[in-house]
């Protein structure tokens, strides 16, 4: 059974955030945008845009276009890391045990 009825900006503000919940492990609401990220990435959208669409499409369409979208930013900034290049720092096994903080 399909519900054609339309979300009102507040149910949809809670059914996104709810879904965006499973999607990213940083999600939340500020002032006209939903923010949500992973680690130090995080990603802006408003809310505002995000509700035309629904109003346009349909709530499935729009959360799977804008989940897409942030998962597609989100992974354009990880790093990896080159092993080859990184060398440990070998210090004496007294260092810094007198140092004054």
């Amino acid at each position: 059974m399909v519900d054609d009825r339309m979300l009102t900006i507040q149910a949809f503000i809670q059914k996104i955030t709810n879904d965006f919940k499973k999607a990213f492990p940083q999600v939340s609401i500020e002032k006209d945008s939903i923010c949500f990220g992973s680690g130090v990435i995080h990603v802006e959208i408003p809310i505002g845009s995000m509700y035309r669409e629904y109003q346009i499409t349909d709530y499935p369409k729009t959360k799977e276009s804008y989940i897409k979208i942030g998962n597609e930013i989100l992974n354009q900034y990880k790093f990896k890391v080159d092993y080859s290049n990184v060398y440990p720092i070998l210090k004496h096994r007294d260092f810094d045990k007198n140092a004054k903080v």
